[in-house]
């Protein structure tokens, strides 16, 4: 029993160690290069001691040893539900990705939407979409595979390889043409960002990371498995509409946006919010437009910037339709065509002066107003119920950037980042007002206990219990 006992331990120690010494990258495509000696040593050790010991981490595959048909070969990526291993597919002599849901952090519906999901992704064929191979479970163990793509995430990509803004866009012409394709088979991607965006070693785009995929015919057909109040992806670049709740789905139109996100970053080093804080962020793309691209990267052509920032327009309706749309205007602009994104003089004039003559026209129209009675002073008490109205909608913005806070907060200390959790927790309270302050400061407490911090845990119990209820 002892013996038993020492070698779990051992086991455990040396799976610590090839996390310790082999990881680093947070994506499952990794840039080319064999594993530290270290890491190749101890990743041997684990695999030749698991064999004789005859252990099989049934419900969480170990960074060594086997599950199913697949050698493990190491893990790659680590998310709040699920796991990315580089592994062998033993029959074939492959090298895939294998994504495995991790026992006992997801729910019964995110099982099921794991599931589906894969299943239909798996229909997605396509160069530049990362390919689907195997969709099962092993011994209660959801799972699927996918090519293991050797490469540069396209932000990396960008720098390391010296791509000039005309390769972006020759790069992003077959990254919107796949997520069009996606599109058209009912499959929304919801996580477009720069480190999905893969160039491999033949610099071909890939695009990888469908895991929060949203597809539609499935949601049809089972009831929409994602809920409205859900908020997956990374905020950076994720749509205006979308983060302030003003959609009940992210569709096609946020994946646009996402895409013109990533284009933006290619080309100018930072998303269109940059902020290290992610509630700044959310507030600054659900109120502000994005700045103008040629501010951080004057050498841009003017064409190609117009491009960028119809993609990332805070108005739906201002983007392209579709991401096909925004394929075919990135190759007009390479063929030297105009592009039909480019606004004419009156609208790059009307765009400069529209605040501007709003603003003058709101104040002839308040001393019109004040000077008038009647019927003019009706539609004056008209005004001030639209300014109260917009006020209205402010406050509902402020009460859901709170609402994602904390959800966000709870998927932190879920997924292990407790410290980022009581930071999120904090950025919470110091939005919240009202009814919303205690339940900001409830979930900071339980955050803090994790922390071992049961002094301060207890004076954010007090600060809930007097917190105001209206």
């Amino acid at each position: 029993m002892i013996a038993a006992a020492v070698k779990d331990l051992v086991i455990e120690a040396m799976r610590n160690t090839v996390l310790a010494v082999g990881s680093g990258s947070g994506s499952w495509a990794h840039a080319p290069g064999a594993a530290p000696p270290a890491a190749t040593a101890v990743l041997a050790g684990a695999s030749a001691l698991q064999a004789e010991t005859g252990l099989l981490a049934r419900l969480r595959p170990a960074t060594s040893g086997r599950f199913g048909p697949y050698e493990i070969l190491g893990e790659i990526s680590r998310g709040g539900m699920g796991v990315v291993y580089k592994a062998r597919q033993t029959g074939l002599g492959r090298v895939v990705a294998l994504k495995v849901i991790i026992a006992g952090q997801a729910s019964s519906e995110a099982v099921e939407r794991f599931r589906r999901e894969a299943r239909a992704l798996s229909s997605l064929r396509h160069p530049n979409i990362v390919g689907v191979h195997e969709v099962g479970e092993i011994e209660g163990v959801n799972y699927f595979s996918m090519d293991f793509i050797e490469g540069l995430t396209i932000d990396h990509a960008v720098t390391q390889e010296m791509l000039s803004p005309r390769d972006v866009a020759e790069i992003f012409v077959k990254i919107c043409e796949a997520a069009g394709y996606a599109h058209s088979k009912g499959v929304v991607h919801r996580d477009l960002k720069p480190r999905n965006i893969i160039l491999d070693k033949r610099r071909e785009p890939v695009l990888i990371d469908f895991g929060i995929a949203r597809v539609t015919e499935i949601e049809r057909e089972a009831g929409a498995l994602t809920r409205k109040d859900e908020v997956l992806g990374s905020p950076a670049y994720l749509a205006p509409e979308y983060l302030s709740g003003a959609v009940p789905r992210y569709d096609e139109a946020c994946d646009v946006y996402s895409l013109g996100a990533c284009l933006y970053h290619a080309l100018s080093g930072r998303s269109p919010h940059a902020d290290v804080d992610t509630i700044k962020i959310i507030l600054s793309a659900s109120t502000r437009d994005a700045p103008h691209i040629r501010q951080f990267a004057r050498s841009i052509d003017r064409d190609l910037a117009t491009i960028v920032m119809t993609a990332v327009d805070r108005q739906r309706q201002h983007r392209y339709r579709s991401a096909r749309d925004m394929a075919h205007d990135l190759r007009r602009y390479l063929d030297g065509e105009t592009v039909a994104a480019r606004a004419t003089p009156v609208v790059r004039w009307w765009r400069r002066v529209r605040l501007k003559v709003a603003a003058t026209l709101g104040l002839i129209l308040s001393f019109a107003l004040v000077g008038m009675s009647g019927y003019y002073a009706s539609k004056f008490r008209a005004l001030e119920k639209t300014e109260a109205t917009t006020g209205v909608a402010e406050v509902a913005l402020r009460r859901r950037m709170v609402e994602l806070a904390m959800k966000l907060a709870e998927a932190q200390l879920a997924g292990g980042h407790a410290q980022d959790a009581e930071h999120t927790a904090t950025e919470a309270i110091a939005l919240a007002a009202g009814p919303n302050l205690a339940p900001a400061y409830c979930l900071r407490a339980k955050v803090r206990r994790a922390l071992g911090h049961a002094e301060q845990a207890d004076e954010d119990d007090k600060l809930a219990a007097t917190a105001p209820t209206k």
